[in-house]
């Protein structure tokens, strides 16, 4: 899917602010009462407007002051090698597609309160800048081999869209997927839901649905398992990489 160079200036409707404004409050409670504490911390250091959908270059300037990333318009879904080149580079790629209002509590396809309001805030994080390098790493290294991309997708998913952690002993969210999403958050904490506790050689052989509310969820004790499991990854697949 193309990139855009520079912003295409999209000329939002009211209709599509007052979705902004409705996603927001919907979703902060569940943000501030579920999300772990990295992201809770990157979001107040953004101060996202609340009743209209920002632009590029205003997210982009409070990036400058608290982070080494900048966010890039895409125009949809991105191939694997693609979103991994620009991670690579500290560029996160933006959706700039609003939800209609009939897709307030679940969005099939990206849009840009999920980009913005989901990953935006985790950007600056210790673990997340780890694991973004790591993975991008390992895919510019493999971008002929379409199994190892796609085992990267999968643990990407699982992560940074519908990732769990574990804090005072309470479940956590730091899936982006999931915390712009209420009916995601009201699965993970069901009493039925399936989650597992975290395994990156489970996790990269696992696929993933995209478009529906998801069936099971993998659990962090804690980022350090995260941050450990990047290591291993390196060591793992720069040795492949050099037979």
């Amino acid at each position: 899917m193309e990139t855009l160079e520079h912003e295409h200036i999209i000329h939002y409707t009211s209709d599509d602010h007052l979705v902004w404004a409705e996603l927001y409050e919907i979703n902060n409670q569940n943000m501030m009462k579920y999300a772990c504490k990295d992201y809770i911390k990157g979001f107040n250091d953004l101060k996202i407007p609340t009743f209209k959908i920002p632009t590029f270059y205003e997210l982009n300037t409070i990036l400058s002051t608290c982070s080494t990333w900048t966010i890039v318009p895409v125009s949809g879904y991105l191939a694997s090698e693609d979103f991994f080149k620009l991670i690579n580079r500290r560029k996160f790629p933006i959706t700039q597609r609003i939800r209609s209002k009939n897709e307030i509590e679940f969005s099939e396809l990206p849009d840009i309160f999920h980009d913005i309001m989901g990953h935006v805030p985790m950007l600056n994080s210790d673990v997340h800048n780890l694991f973004s390098k790591t993975i991008s790493d390992i895919a510019l290294q493999n971008l002929d081999n379409p199994i190892i991309l796609e085992k990267l997708s999968n643990l990407y998913w699982y992560t940074f869209e519908t990732g769990l952690v574990k804090e005072n002993g309470e479940i956590k969210i730091f899936g982006g997927a999931i915390l712009t999403s209420s009916n995601e958050v009201n699965n993970v904490f069901k009493e039925d839901t399936t989650i597992l506790p975290f395994d990156a050689e489970l996790i990269m052989s696992s696929s993933f649905d995209n478009l529906n509310v998801q069936s099971t969820y993998f659990i962090l004790e804690s980022f350090d398992q995260l941050s450990d499991a990047c290591k291993k990854l390196s060591i793992i697949y720069s040795n492949s990489a050099t037979k």
